[in-house]
Order: structure tokens, then C-alpha cells, then sequence
């Protein structure tokens, strides 16, 4: 990962336009919707979450970055296992993260992890690595979870 994209996802961010109280039922999947911007005012950002209505195992949660003319690109994605098929070696079948593949300008890196397994879980990581500084105040479930690691 280059500085740039390093620099975009971690830049510090607030909640411009917070998500709505419930989940929107769209196609099958649950969603909600952030608008961020970059502390320094000068980056707009956009923070997706979506689950799998009949598998909750499979959500999404993701950060766009708007460019000035509106166009929005994903920079980094947290996946719950979506595989299909029972492959040990498909980085879908566990939790993975995508990444921004800049030659391609699409998010081909992943990689697995075991930083988050649930969708609450992915939510507090997702955060954290996308440094959203009052993030506690629309997902309270994160300072929950910190007070329970202290």
C-alpha cells in the first residue's frame, strides 16, 4: 500500500451526515449510510454498512473516498466470509479485508484476518483504521467494547 492510500484511510475523519437509526432493507440486505469528512476539511469521505439479510455472517463495510468531481472510489473494505464453496485457500470463505489496488484503480488486494468476526466487531476495527473520531457517538456498542478490554 502505497503512502497516499495509507494517508487517505487513516486521515482523521468526523461524521458530516450520520446513518439513519435503522437498517434500510434494499435487495435482500440490510444498510446504512455515513458522509465523512477529513478533519482538515479537505477530503470527503463515504462509509458503507451492509449485511446479508438471510446470512448475517455476510456484510460489508466499506470507505469511499469522493474525489472534486464527485467520483467515489473504495479504498478499503472489511468482508465477513461470503466464499460459496468450502476452500481454505479462498480469502472469501474467512473474513478479509480489501484494499485499493492503485495500478487498477480497483480493489483487488486482500488479505485475511482475524481482527473482527461479527459485523459490530468489523464496525469498531473499520473505525479504528479509519481513524473516525466520533464514531462512539453513532455505534455506542464501540466504547462498549473498549471499556470491556480494559
Amino acid at each position: 500500500m502505497n503512502k497516499e492510500l495509507f494517508d487517505l484511510i487513516n486521515c482523521p475523519k468526523i461524521v458530516i451526515k450520520p446513518p439513519q437509526k435503522e437498517f434500510k432493507a434494499v435487495s435482500g440486505s440490510l444498510r446504512k449510510d455515513l458522509q465523512l469528512l477529513s478533519t482538515d476539511g479537505t477530503k470527503r469521505f463515504s462509509m458503507f454498512i451492509r449485511q446479508n439479510k438471510e446470512f448475517p455472517d455476510n456484510f460489508s463495510v466499506g470507505l469511499l473516498v469522493e474525489d472534486e468531481e464527485g467520483k467515489k472510489v473504495i479504498l478499503f473494505r472489511c468482508n465477513g466470509p461470503h466464499g460459496g464453496c468450502y476452500n481454505l485457500d479462498n480469502p472469501h470463505f474467512t473474513p478479509h479485508i480489501h484494499y485499493l489496488d492503485e495500478e487498477r484503480m480497483s480493489e483487488s488486494q486482500i488479505e485475511c484476518t482475524q481482527e473482527y468476526v461479527t459485523m459490530d466487531d468489523a464496525i469498531v476495527y473499520f473505525c479504528r483504521i479509519c481513524n473516525i473520531q466520533d464514531a462512539e457517538k453513532y455505534f455506542p456498542f464501540i466504547k462498549q467494547q473498549m471499556q470491556s478490554l480494559f
